[in-house]
């Protein structure tokens, strides 16, 4: 069955669906979780950066600075607790940009 935004947008569901919808709620939740931890670990990896700890904060100053954005960060945040949210972080680059040209401009 077609899910709906507010029906994936609950809490995270259970690891193991007990019908179809919360079967394909899970999937579609914990698949996303996966893939992005796996994918830091891979890019960690690759540039010899520690691996991050997903439930605890670092300490490590060498460690990736992450940030969940975007229309899915609320509800992946459970997941990740360390990391912080930026619900608006496209809107919040154009705006620090518009007023560094703003600045630069009133300084010619």
């Amino acid at each position: 069955p077609r899910l709906t935004v507010r029906e994936l947008a609950n809490e995270p569901p259970v690891p193991v669906g007990r019908n179809t919808s919360d079967a394909i709620r899970s999937g579609i939740y914990w698949g996303h979780a996966g893939a992005l931890k796996e994918l830091v670990t891979q890019i960690c990896g690759q540039h010899s950066l520690p691996i991050p700890r997903w439930d605890q904060p670092q300490d490590d100053s060498a460690a990736p600075w992450l940030l969940l954005t975007g229309g899915g960060a609320p509800f992946l945040s459970p997941v990740f607790p360390t990391i912080r949210q930026v619900p608006s972080l496209a809107l919040y680059g154009l705006a620090v940009v518009a007023r560094r040209r703003c600045t630069q401009g009133t300084r010619s």
